[in-house]
């Protein structure tokens, strides 16, 4: 009887050490585009780093029928070869003005050449199949025509702690592409609508120059980052890049709290010795749009900053020494 007890608190230890990882993730059940849903994909580019941005902007009325408003912007990343990562510029501009898009029955329909098409829906299982008629055809010379899309399998992926239900699918012919994969409630792993196959004699044809998503922000998930090597915050949003600092991220020399707030933020340097703070410190706070909403300067270690005015939301928190020089950044969440 002493060997079951010893072996049954031997299971249960081993079933608590593994729920940190079970419990460190969230099936994800949101909704899809809720406000503040943007896309990043990467897209093929010769001598700089170039994206496709989809921000969602409002709904609005076409046909009847209440769809999302997308904004399309391109996003264009210049580096410095010997350090891409740190050394670059980021400008951004509009695209081809706006993509319409609405959700029935959690399927997906597409704004094009007059008329809505379904694209993929978010409860296929295998074996499930469904024609693509149109998609973007980059100046193809000829009409591409119809395929038709088949899912071939479905599993789950984690993305930033988000366990998501995805499907795999492939097109029965090579005259549109929708990406090998789908995530729930998020789109195509591809662009958010098809791309011409390896029919259309064109660049967008090869497979190094298709669109792949690489980032996703909402106001409800926040940031989840699929495939960049960038911060997926500095991509999606106007904020200016925040260069390298000695202390940014460096919760040992710094609090911020409470996180979440609905007001006051607390904010103290708990070692600052080790970086030039001498005179006034200055606080910057951005929404999601990279639009600053409060800056004050104080020459204190320790403050209190009220933003009880501000609606709920992400917002993004510097702190510069008089140099401009940002010690730490760092995300809070208003409710």
């Amino acid at each position: 009887m002493k060997f079951i007890i010893k072996h049954k608190w031997i299971l249960l230890f081993f079933m608590v050490l593994n729920s940190s990882d079970i419990f460190a993730q969230v099936q994800d059940t949101v909704e899809w585009c809720p406000s503040g849903a943007t896309w990043t994909y990467s897209r093929g580019a010769m001598f700089s780093e170039e994206y496709l941005k989809l921000e969602y902007e409002k709904d609005t009325i076409i046909m009847n029928i209440s769809v999302k408003k997308l904004l399309a912007s391109i996003v264009v990343y210049v580096s410095d070869p010997n350090d891409p990562v740190n050394n670059y510029s980021r400008t951004e501009r509009t695209s081809h003005g706006a993509e319409f898009y609405y959700e029935s029955n959690d399927s997906i329909y597409w704004y094009h050449n007059g008329g809505f098409q379904f694209i993929y829906s978010f409860q296929a299982n295998v074996g499930d199949e469904w024609i693509i008629q149109s998609g973007m055809e980059y100046n193809c010379p000829a009409p591409i025509g119809v395929d038709t899309f088949m899912i071939d399998s479905t599993s789950s992926i984690v993305y930033d702690g988000r366990q998501f239900n995805i499907a795999y699918g492939s097109m029965k012919d090579d005259n549109w592409i929708l990406g090998s994969s789908i995530i729930n409630n998020i789109g195509s792993s591809s662009a958010p609508y098809p791309q011409p196959g390896i029919n259309c004699t064109n660049t967008h044809g090869s497979a190094g120059a298709l669109d792949r998503l690489v980032c996703y922000y909402d106001d409800i998930r926040g940031f989840v980052k699929i495939g960049s090597s960038r911060d997926c915050r500095e991509m999606i949003t106007t904020v200016n890049k925040i260069p390298n600092s000695k202390i940014v991220n460096n919760q040992s020399k710094w609090k911020v709290y409470p996180n979440p707030t609905n007001g006051l933020l607390q904010v103290e340097l708990i070692d600052y010795t080790q970086v030039s703070v001498v005179g006034n410190l200055h606080y910057t706070l951005y929404n999601i749009s990279g639009q600053e909403v409060l800056q004050t300067t104080n020459e204190a270690t320790f403050t209190t900053l009220d933003i009880s005015h501000l609606s709920d939301g992400i917002y993004f928190l510097t702190l510069s020494d008089k140099s401009n020089q940002v010690l730490f950044s760092y995300k809070i969440i208003k409710q």
